[in-house]
């Protein structure tokens, strides 16, 4: 079976550059963010440095932040139109972009729209926190992001104080959640493959590498992918969010694909319970220094 992945599209039409997949695997951002990455960079900047606990729509104003989610949300339905208008299926989980502000930020900034969006396109397959059976192999999906359960002092100064009550449920609720699929999976005897939006912890691809990010030089991958790739052993894990890496890693037997960012694209090839082809892709030919080890 050929897979299709996907970087992260933020708002661009996709391009599938991969000849005749059967399947695409797109990990979430379909939502176009940039002026709303823009405020949340200040705001990390600003908590980071201990002026006040701020966020991103605090500093662009309710109006305006209002109006920059729903154009936003927008560009996500216009991408994932052109998605299922591929004809193929399209297995997906949501990204941070995919979602708006917390429950304190008024009903516009805190409503999730990722159901809205998805609604009524028919080869869009919606895997967050659910087991997809699609034959020969098991889809498990989780999407958005969370962080280190204890982060550094550096790392806590830079996320909000609502922000980090979330994650004490996703750390909970979601772990368990994901438990109980690869479980369900396991009984299968089926190859599983695992779509998170972000990367799992402590790998090479999700170091900060921007020197000018008050985050710069930490990991901000995913605890809890990290804990089910290290436990349950899936085939592949497939992700992007890190927009500085494309590429790969291995956690034990499992080989972990950082898709990037549009408009590259992925080559995954799987036979059994092995991975036949693997090929990363920047314009129409094969990328081979982002061919990486772990």
């Amino acid at each position: 079976m050929r897979f299709a992945v996907l970087g992260d599209l933020h708002g661009n039409p996709p391009k599938v550059i991969v000849r005749n997949a059967d399947a695409i695997i797109a990990p979430g951002d379909f939502c176009n963010a940039g002026e709303i990455r823009g405020y949340a960079f200040r705001a990390i900047s600003e908590r980071a440095g201990g002026k006040r606990n701020v966020q991103w729509h605090d500093l662009a104003g309710k109006r305006k932040a209002e109006k920059l989610v729903l154009d936003s949300v927008r560009s996500g339905r216009d991408v994932l139109e052109k998605l299922n208008s591929l004809d193929k299926p399209v297995y997906i989980v949501p990204g941070n972009s995919d979602t708006a502000g917390g429950k304190k930020a008024g009903p516009v900034l805190a409503r999730s729209y990722f159901e809205e969006m998805i609604k009524g396109l028919r080869n869009i397959r919606n895997c967050y926190c659910r087991l997809v059976d699609i034959g020969d192999y098991i889809v498990i999906g989780y999407g958005i992001t969370d962080w280190p359960e204890k982060p550094p002092a550096s790392f806590r100064k830079t996320v909000n104080r609502e922000t980090l009550k979330v994650m004490g449920y996703f750390y909970k609720t979601v772990r368990r959640e994901q438990e109980g699929l690869f479980r369900r999976a396991g009984k299968t005897g089926k190859p599983v493959i695992y779509i998170s939006h972000n990367m799992p912890y402590k790998t090479h691809l999700d170091v900060v590498r921007d020197k000018s990010s008050p985050r710069h030089g930490q990991h901000v991958g995913s605890v809890i992918v990290r804990e089910m790739v290290e436990k349950y052993q899936p085939l592949v894990m497939a992700g992007g969010h890190m927009h500085e890496h494309f590429g790969m890693a291995k956690i034990g037997r499992t080989v972990c694909i950082n898709a990037g960012v549009w408009p590259k694209n992925v080559l995954l090839e799987v036979e059994g319970n092995k991975i036949k082809d693997l090929d990363f892709i920047l314009g129409e030919k094969p990328s081979r220094q982002s061919r990486r080890g772990p």
